[in-house]
């Protein structure tokens, strides 16, 4: 008997779950039904709306350049070009073998093989032409350079002559005609950081030192000893015959994607009147890409003579030749 009514209890338990089981599926069910096709739509736009967002955030933020190299572009091979930007004509490092810099004021340079440069000026060729000639020697941790140029002032003192301007060449005085060479040894060091990835680094800073000597060849002599304007005053020796020492410093900044400054002094000793004075140029580049750039600064002279002291400087530039390997990775290996 008292078996039966174990079994019977036992029977009755398991119903019991049964029951209850089916009870808490049909509940689920009326708790879990379907969302309206309102709330379908809703959600759907919430959606979209949250995935435009975030592309509109991505394309921003990687529309120019690259996450991993703040200086390179997005989808674009390795360069360099943001180096010459830093790497002014001023110092010590030279364009790269079939690269050009091409600008209006400052001069033209074409890189050459063995570490050589040659440059002119487009602007200063009517007035005063010249060319120069590059040539880096060292470039471990510090770079040493020797620039050797030649020039002319006599077009622009015949045209101060005959245009009647005596601010450029005095009047009741013949215009010699003239030559003058440069020599001149650059020091540069650089400073850099490294990028993002933290397999390379950037030059953020380049310190300059130069030396240099001219030595002016006039055919005939005249007694004129100085010229009129200041700029051309310390100049003189070179324009009528005579010799001008200089030494300068310069320092090159990246400041940040766009942006470069260029700080200059130089002394100045002229085989003249003028004797020792003293000069000051400061430039402020502006590259809205990886070649072209813009550049607004003004330069200074603090010698004795007419005109302004301190002249507005405006140049525009482009760079020209690939910047990628020029061999492969394997074969530069």
């Amino acid at each position: 008997m008292l078996q039966r009514i174990i079994i019977i209890i036992f029977l009755l338990g398991l119903c019991s779950v049964s029951v209850d089981a089916q009870f808490f599926k049909i509940f689920k069910k009326k708790k879990d039904k379907a969302p309206t096709e309102k709330q379908m739509q809703k959600s759907e736009e919430k959606r979209k709306k949250e995935f435009l967002k975030e592309e509109e955030k991505r394309k921003a933020d990687s529309i120019r350049f690259n996450v991993f190299n703040p200086l390179q572009e997005m989808g674009e091979p390795i360069k360099e070009i943001n180096s010459e930007f830093i790497w002014t004509y001023e110092t010590a490092h030279v364009v790269k073998p079939k690269h050009y810099e091409v600008t209006i004021v400052t001069p033209i340079r074409v890189g050459l093989p063995k570490d050589m440069e040659i440059g002119t000026s487009i602007l200063g060729l009517p007035f005063i032409p010249t060319v120069f000639l590059k040539k880096m020697w060292w470039k471990e941790k510090i770079y040493i350079s020797s620039r050797h140029q030649i020039y002319s002032y006599f077009p622009l003192l015949y045209y101060g002559k005959k245009s009647g301007n005596a601010n450029i060449f005095p009047v009741g005085y013949d215009v010699p005609q003239s030559v003058a060479v440069k020599n001149e040894l650059i020091v540069s060091k650089s400073f850099k950081k490294p990028l993002k990835c933290g397999g390379a680094s950037q030059t953020y800073a380049v310190y300059t030192a130069g030396l240099s000597i001219d030595y002016g060849f006039a055919n005939s002599a005249v007694e004129l000893n100085s010229l009129p304007n200041r700029f051309l005053n310390t100049r003189s020796p070179l324009a009528l015959g005579g010799y001008m020492a200089s030494m300068r410093v310069q320092a090159d900044y990246y400041l940040n994607r766009v942006f470069f400054l260029t700080l200059a002094a130089r002394g100045i000793y002229s085989d003249n009147d003028v004797g020792f004075t003293f000069e000051h140029n400061l430039h402020i580049k502006y590259a809205p890409n990886l070649r072209l750039y813009f550049n607004l600064g003004y330069w200074t002279n603090f010698s004795s003579g007419s005109g302004s002291f301190i002249i507005p400087v405006f140049d525009i530039g482009y760079f020209f030749g690939s910047k990628g390997r020029a061999t492969g990775l394997f074969n530069a290996m």
